[in-house]
């Protein structure tokens, strides 16, 4: 676990930043010094299942990987599994990085205590900071029986540049951005109800003009991409032992590229502006590509209590994809690649402690992927043995299935997108096997030594 006191704490490059904090970590490494992008114990990074308040997200990068799509401000805390993790986690190979949006401030109110509306809504505090890459802000306060929060983030890299095109009179051939924003809002109607609602947006946007002259010919560039993600979840707590999380979430993520070529600049009839419609009726070469994933999920996790110790958690999981490339040459479609899959899957996982030093994990989960007639069993067990109270023994073992893939480059220099495919018709789906063993010591407080070590049969 990680807190945002940790991630602000590590050295960073310019600003704090989640994905450069977990590169720190024992168990993951990165490909390169430019790429954020995780290599968690030699899977790939599109092994690693990336969630923010529950909802999946497919390329969570910046400036073509070199920063996390992640505003360290919004972030309240963060947990990592390297590997070994439980049952109701699915679709990836290698790990888990399950980030969590912190919670609007519901106690410091700044509004009169006779105000209409102080019941309702209320604000805390609105804080800004300002550096080299980018300016952010983040605002909070108290909702009615609950609280908000809205966080965003802008860099200025493009009016930096328009300064700069002012001072010199000239234009400059590059321009680029980005910006996202978090929105996250609780309530609970009462004591047993609650909900929470939580959308982040993000988009980067790198355009590229030059001007032909001296027989060079007038290029045009602009490459979007972006991830937009909707959730709501709803908990029920009828008793103390046990309640009911209901989630639904969508998430889209896409990019578009489109690049033009003027053999003839003279008869360029239409300057290119910063729009993804570069090409005009007189460019001589267009190209288009547009790659867009969207992702409905509906899911219920019922965790019970049954004594202090032994508890279980099971659910199911109902996805539904939409998968969609298409690259068009000067305006005739090329390649047409559209596929909509979907996953169903069923989880069980207990915790069973039959003596204070003991402790034992075992579930299993069984998926039905859209493209594949068998049904995928992954069964997952894992133990914990403390023969004295600061010194821990652990061993877990499971198998685990991936529907997904990207056909990226693993050694690319930077990861500015990510194509996304589902397996093939009638192929079984990826799976891996984890073998991991391990040991722990808590030297003193904030002090601790580990040593695993771990097999991954693909």
């Amino acid at each position: 676990n990680i807190t945002n006191r940790d991630i602000r704490r590590t050295p960073a490059f310019i600003e704090s930043d989640v994905f450069r904090t977990i590169q720190l970590l024992p168990s993951v490494t990165a490909s390169n010094d430019f790429n954020a992008a995780l290599i968690v114990r030699g899977g790939s990074p599109d092994e690693n299942l990336i969630l923010l308040d529950g909802t999946e997200i497919y390329n969570p990068y910046h400036i073509g990987g070199i920063f996390s799509t992640f505003n360290a401000d919004m972030v309240s805390d963060v947990e990592f599994l390297a590997g070994g993790y439980p049952s109701n986690y699915n679709g990836r190979l290698s790990s888990v990085l399950s980030i969590t949006a912190r919670e609007g401030d519901s106690k410091n109110g700044r509004l009169k205590t006779n105000s209409l509306i102080k019941k309702y809504w209320d604000f805390s505090k609105v804080t800004g900071e300002v550096s080299l890459l980018s300016s952010k802000f983040l605002a909070e306060g108290a909702l009615y029986n609950g609280s908000w929060m809205i966080s965003g983030r802008r860099t200025y890299i493009d009016q930096f540049i328009k300064l700069y095109e002012n001072i010199a009179d000239v234009k400059s051939p590059f321009n680029y951005y980005f910006w996202d924003t978090h929105i996250k809002l609780k309530t609970a109607i009462n004591k047993n109800n609650q909900f929470i609602y939580s959308q982040f947006s993000g988009k980067d946007d790198l355009f590229l003009s030059i001007d032909g002259d001296s027989g060079f010919p007038g290029i045009g560039f602009d490459w979007i991409w972006g991830n937009y993600t909707q959730n709501i979840t709803w908990k029920y707590i009828p008793t103390a032992k046990y309640f009911v999380e209901t989630r639904l979430s969508k998430t889209i993520y896409d990019f578009a590229v489109s690049f033009a070529v003027d053999f003839n600049p003279d008869t360029l009839s239409q300057e290119v502006n910063n729009d993804i419609n570069v090409e005009s009726e007189d460019d001589d070469l267009s190209f288009t590509t547009d790659n867009i994933v969207e992702d409905r999920t509906i899911e219920q996790i019922l965790t019970y209590v049954f004594t202090e110790n032994l508890r279980f958690k099971l659910g199911w999981q109902y996805k539904t994809l939409n998968l969609d490339y298409k690259e068009s040459l000067n305006n005739y479609d090329g390649i047409l690649i559209n596929s909509k899959p979907n996953i169903v899957s069923y989880f069980f996982n207990s915790i069973y402690r039959p003596y204070p030093i003991l402790s034992f994990n075992f579930g299993s989960r069984a998926s039905l992927f859209s493209k594949y007639d068998k049904l995928i069993f992954d069964p997952r067990f894992a133990f914990k043995y403390n023969p004295y109270s600061d010194l821990a023994i652990k061993f877990s073992w499971g198998r685990y299935s991936q529907f997904l893939f990207t056909t990226n480059e693993d050694s690319q220099i930077l990861r500015i997108v990510d194509f996304w495919q589902p397996i093939p018709q009638d192929r079984k789906p990826q799976q891996a096997e984890h073998y991991i063993i391990g040991t722990e010591y808590w030297i003193s407080d904030g002090n601790t030594f580990s040593i695993e070590s771990y097999y991954k049969k693909y």
